[in-house]
C-alpha cells in the first residue's frame, strides 16, 4: 500500500483561557505534533477526501500547562478526531 499525502488546514483555532504571547509557540507545537503523529501512525483510512465540517476536541491539562505541553494535547485531540468528526455532513 502506498502512503498517502494529506494537506490539513485549520482555518482557524480557539484557545479560551491562554495568554495570547503563547500563541506562536502553541501553534508551532501543534503543527509539529500533527506533522509527527501523521508520520508515526498514518493518515487514518477513514479520513474523507473533502471534509465537510467543524470540528470540536476536547482536552484536560493542568491549568500550569507549559505552551508547548499545551500544543501538543491540542495535535494529539485533533488528531483523534481525524477520520470520524470531520467528514459528517452540518446537520
Amino acid at each position: 500500500m502506498s502512503p498517502r499525502n494529506v494537506d490539513l488546514s485549520i482555518g482557524e483555532l480557539e484557545l479560551v483561557g491562554f495568554p495570547a504571547a503563547h500563541r506562536h509557540v502553541i501553534a508551532g507545537a501543534v503543527q509539529r505534533t500533527l506533522a509527527e503523529l501523521l508520520a508515526e501512525r498514518g493518515v487514518p483510512s477513514s479520513l474523507p477526501q473533502q471534509p465537510t465540517r467543524e470540528a470540536e476536541a476536547a482536552f484536560a491539562l493542568s491549568p500550569h500547562a507549559a505552551p508547548e505541553q499545551v500544543g501538543r494535547a491540542i495535535a494529539e485531540a485533533i488528531f483523534s478526531t481525524l477520520g470520524s468528526t470531520l467528514g459528517r455532513p452540518t446537520p
